[in-house]
């Protein structure tokens, strides 16, 4: 992996989007990133991620971020602690529908239909703004809460449509780690909306997903984001975000 050395700056962020800019009714973008901290090309993504998020909740943006910590760079003498199988299982996914699309990191998908480079902030503005166009033809409602050691996620849309998923992530904000080891040692790294549990189901109404509660999880800096997906691995129809009762 090339080392990039990328400066980003927090007010380009903040201000990437035009002000007179006229969201549609009932718009969302949802924001993947598939990352690592075994990774020396991931910080700079992490770092827009962290960005996106922070601007999604200072401006009130309906932008739902995500990071998909992988784990086949684990093998370079850094085990990334919140990296999952499945998570890497579902990169692959999207590389086998997006033709054309490898497997790498740090790569950024959006609504489930546009990938690049997880560093190239002139790409989300572009994909994000295009996406903040699109109104959603959905209504999803999601509730969130704690039974015993499960968070229990009860969803519920105005209609069904064939092949479509319910994805549901538990998302922890603020995370971060020393890196003594791998490409990264030596660096502190800090992480925004870490997926720490995952499911994707075949979508009912009412549709139920049980995950499980991490022990160490911080309930003030995590929330459920919940969206619609074609074959759960395809384009993005809705996306909602609520925070979890315990």
């Amino acid at each position: 992996m090339k080392k990039i050395v990328i400066l980003l700056s927090l007010s380009l962020i903040v201000t990437y989007m035009p002000h007179h800019l006229v969201h549609a009714q009932n718009e969302f973008v949802v924001v993947e990133l598939f990352t690592s901290e075994s990774c020396s090309s991931c910080p700079v993504a992490d770092q827009l991620l962290r960005q996106l998020t922070t601007l999604a909740k200072e401006q009130n943006k309906p932008i739902y971020t995500l990071g998909f910590h992988v784990d086949y760079w684990n093998y370079l003498h850094w085990v990334d602690e919140y990296s999952k199988p499945a998570y890497s299982q579902r990169q692959r996914h999207y590389a086998q529908r997006m033709k054309g699309s490898s497997v790498y990191t740090p790569q950024m998908i959006i609504n489930g239909t546009h990938q690049f480079g997880g560093y190239r902030k002139d790409l989300a503005k572009k994909h994000i703004d295009q996406a903040l166009q699109q109104p959603s033809n959905f209504h999803l409602s999601v509730q969130a809460n704690v039974v015993e050691q499960e968070i229990v996620v009860s969803a519920h849309v105005d209609y069904l449509v064939p092949h479509t998923y319910l994805n549901v992530a538990l998302v922890e904000n603020n995370l971060s780690n020393n890196i003594a080891s791998g490409e990264n040692a030596g660096r502190y790294l800090k992480h925004a909306n870490v997926v720490r549990e995952f499911r994707s189901v075949a979508l009912s109404n009412p549709t139920e997903i049980k995950l499980p509660l991490p022990a160490d999880l911080n309930k003030e800096n995590s929330t459920i984001i919940a969206y619609l997906q074609e074959d759960g691995i395809g384009q993005i129809l809705d996306a909602h975000q609520t925070p979890i009762q315990y």
